[in-house]
Parts: C-alpha cells; sequence; structure tokens
C-alpha cells in the first residue's frame, strides 16, 4: 500500500495516476489518499509506516513542515527544505523531493534546454524552491523570483546565490519594471496557485509575451490555465502542468516500486479524465 496524505486532497490526480500505473503493470499494490488535520500529520504518517505501508506522497501543506519528521533525508530535501515523497524502509522514514527532478526530466522529454536560459519564476512556496534550484543547476544565464511577497522572493534569491555564486540570481516586482523583465525572459514558470481551478486567475499580464517565450504553468487543472491559454495565443510554447506531475510521479513510483513508471500510458489516462471533468463542468 501506497498513498498521499495532505489537506485538502480529495482534488488530488495522484490515486488515478499511481493506480493506473500499478495495473498496467500487474503489480497487486494500491495508492490511496488520506486528508488529515495538520495536527494529527506527524501522528499519521507515523501510523502508515507502522501499519507496514511502503510509502506516502505528502502534498500541501506539510511538505515543509515532515521534513523534520523524516529520519533520513535524501540530498533533494537538504536542499529545498521541502519533499513530496516518503519511503518506509527498516522501520525508518525516508525522504525525498521528486518535484525537481521531474520538472526538469519534463523538459528534457521535449528537448527543452535551461542552458543560457533567462528564466522568471513566479512564486517562492515548497514547488517553486524545489522547481529554482534544479533550475540553478542548470547554467541559465538568469534567474529572477517573483512573488507577492517580496521576502520571500528575496530569501529564495538569497539561498540560491549561496548555492549558485556564479549564476545570476535575482528578483522582481509587481510594481515596477515587470514587463521589462517578462520581455527580457525566455522562460516562464508559474508556480503559484493561481490558476488552478479553485483560484482562476492570472499571475502576471501577458501584453509582453510572445513567440520568444516558453511559458509552464504548474497548475495541471485546468489542462489550460488562463496563463496558457493566453500566452499560446501570443505565440508562446507552453507547457501544462500535468506533465510535470507525471514525471514528479515517475520519480516516486521507482523510489517505492523499483520499476520504470509507463508515462505513456498515465499521460492518456490523466488527460481523458481531465478533459471529461472539463467537459461535464461546461
Amino acid at each position: 500500500m501506497v498513498g498521499i496524505i495532505g489537506n485538502p486532497v480529495r482534488h488530488s490526480l495522484s490515486p488515478i495516476m499511481h493506480n493506473r500505473a500499478l495495473s498496467h503493470l500487474g503489480l497487486n499494490w494500491v495508492y490511496l489518499s488520506f486528508e488529515v488535520e495538520p495536527a494529527r500529520a506527524r501522528s499519521a504518517i507515523e501510523g502508515a509506516r507502522d501499519l507496514g505501508m511502503v510509502g506516502l506522497n505528502v502534498t500541501m501543506p506539510f511538505k515543509m513542515e515532515a521534513v523534520e519528521w523524516v529520519d533520513i533525508k535524501d540530498g533533494s530535501v537538504i536542499l529545498t527544505g521541502s519533499l513530496n515523497t516518503l519511503l518506509f524502509k527498516d522501520s525508518k522514514i525516508m525522504g525525498f523531493n521528486t518535484d525537481g527532478i521531474g520538472f526538469l526530466n519534463s523538459l528534457r522529454e521535449k528537448s527543452i534546454s535551461l542552458q543560457g536560459r533567462k528564466v522568471l519564476l513566479i512564486g517562492a512556496g515548497g514547488a517553486a524552491r524545489a522547481v529554482a534550484f534544479v533550475v540553478a543547476q542548470q547554467e541559465v544565464a538568469r534567474l529572477t523570483v517573483l512573488n507577492r511577497t517580496p521576502q520571500k522572493a528575496h530569501r529564495l534569491a538569497q539561498e540560491l546565490s549561496s548555492f549558485k555564486p556564479e549564476t545570476e540570481i535575482n528578483t522582481a516586482s509587481y510594481d515596477l519594471g515587470l514587463a521589462l523583465v517578462i520581455s527580457d525572459s525566455d522562460l516562464i514558470i508559474n508556480a503559484t496557485s493561481v490558476g488552478m481551478k479553485d483560484h482562476p486567475g492570472i499571475p502576471i499580464p501577458t501584453d509582453d509575451i510572445d513567440q520568444r517565450h516558453i511559458v509552464y504553468d504548474l497548475a495541471y487543472w485546468p489542462l489550460r490555465t488562463e496563463l496558457l491559454r493566453d500566452s499560446e495565443e501570443r505565440g508562446a510554447r507552453v507547457v501544462s502542468g500535468l506533465e510535470m506531475l507525471i514525471h514528479q510521479g515517475a520519480e516516486s513510483f521507482r523510489i517505492w516500486t523499483g520499476k520504470e513508471f509507463p508515462l505513456p500510458i498515465v499521460r492518456e489516462e490523466l488527460t481523458e479524465y481531465l478533459k471529461s471533468i472539463e467537459d461535464r463542468s461546461r
């Protein structure tokens, strides 16, 4: 048994994704979702270990808090200060963060290189941190962090600068010069909740986005967020957060099962599922 813990977690596509993969490979496993009150999250994780589960995915709001609850931290967790995957082994709780490598692998599958790119990252939370550190490792020309709370953006930028002092790392402001930053970026990544089904809207104006840009929205529901639709209409190449979801899930799957994740099968399943939901909601 594996699963996901969070609050809320009813919207998660992870059970559909992982159960499809497990079924395709003929594994006698099941993946379940567990919505847990914040005050009970630690005891729930320890209970899952004690019940003999193989592991868990961890989603909001526990991705950063749970770092303190694990016995063994993978390098990705130490670096980013957040996790999304737990493995229970030899009575120990092992923590991993597959968001960063999932993001990177989703770009590699589409033959998108980060080397020499000017990157604008919107957000400074758990997912943004995982993406930021892996981006900084890819010899980008510049990484700019934009966040509604400037202090969080500055704090993340300082950490990144200490980690990769040879890379130009800075912050941007919503109040001053944002249009120039957008225009001068090659890759724009939205790592906020703005644009998700329950948080409609757009995180930045799209007036200065054009065919030179790649726009990646980590939100995966709806499949085409307002940011992606507007950017695509302006000629930009766009990437849905469904790709990162699938690739980070593939890494978790390998950690638990030691087997390769059936990417095309799962992508087709999730795409059809999301389209059916969108059709019913019209």
